[in-house]
């Protein structure tokens, strides 16, 4: 794979990342008019800004992830949501994309490095 399409491919990735963080955003606000819980509407807020800073996520982080939603046929979206659940109503306090993928990464690297050693 060239530089160019591999640069192609995370720019694809980017987009389809901050895609599903627009519709979990859009999820949450929805919820918080029907609750009138402003925290729902802080946590979509928030999601927003992390899906509006997903440049601030490395383009190696990108690849990773973006194999194991290949890999996993969709994985991704789970482990997202996941860590979406997880953090609740903590979501304000991540500064950027970055900060919220860290963990998601590391969850990633450890199912990777379980899958080598199950392959060998």
């Amino acid at each position: 794979m060239t530089d160019a399409e591999q640069s192609a491919m995370i720019e694809v990735e980017r987009n389809a990342l901050g895609a599903m963080l627009v519709l979990f955003a859009s999820a949450r606000e929805i919820e918080a008019v029907a609750a009138s819980d402003a925290r729902l509407m802080a946590a979509a807020d928030a999601i927003t800004r992390i899906a509006e800073t997903l440049d601030q996520v490395s383009d190696q982080v990108l690849r990773k992830l973006s194999s194991v939603n290949i890999t996993s046929e969709g994985g991704l979206s789970a482990l997202i949501a996941a860590r979406l659940s997880q953090v609740g109503f903590a979501l304000p306090l991540y500064g950027d994309a970055s900060e919220f993928f860290a963990p998601i990464e590391a969850t990633v690297d450890k199912v990777l490095k379980g899958a080598r050693l199950h392959m060998h």
